[in-house]
């Protein structure tokens, strides 16, 4: 049977084609979104180069056994483009992330995606020197301060 053979296609059909083609388009739609919404997922995120970007966000103070943190619930939070940037930050990094010019590290509540928690990083070490003074000086000034201390105890 050729196509000039077709038997005429009842209205009732055509309609049903036209329901097919439209699911059809928006299939097709639903699929290019989603193409470029995991496009968007591999690229890296955009992140500030200090952390008080986030200071805005109302942060609740709380004590821990390992000292004091801060916590922000998604709820109680009215900035909410700002939390869900950090989020989503924390979500692509393992649920942690900090840069090294940040003053505080940051990590999402381990059963409450909404909850965001941070606290301030311990100030760096300094830097071993190679040069023999130089580290004989700083063993000095270390002896001396230790020597302080415990003649303050007594």
């Amino acid at each position: 049977m050729t196509h000039a053979e077709s038997p005429a296609l009842s209205d009732q059909t055509m309609e049903l084609a036209k329901l097919f083609a439209a699911l059809r388009n928006h299939f097709q739609a639903s699929a290019e979104s989603i193409d470029a919404y995991l496009n968007y997922l591999g690229k890296p995120l955009e992140t500030p180069a200090t952390d008080n970007a986030y200071d805005p966000l109302p942060w609740e103070s709380r004590e821990g056994a390992k000292g004091p943190y801060q916590m922000i619930n998604e709820n109680s939070c009215k900035e909410t483009e700002l939390f869900h940037q950090l989020q989503a930050i924390l979500k692509h990094n393992k649920g942690h992330y900090t840069e090294k010019a940040w003053i505080h590290y940051y990590w999402l509540g381990s059963t409450n995606e909404n909850l965001i928690f941070r606290r301030k990083k311990k100030p760096a070490k300094p830097q071993a020197t190679s040069d023999p003074h130089a580290r004989m000086n700083q063993n000095l000034t270390n002896l001396k301060t230790a020597g302080e201390k415990l003649t303050q105890h007594k």
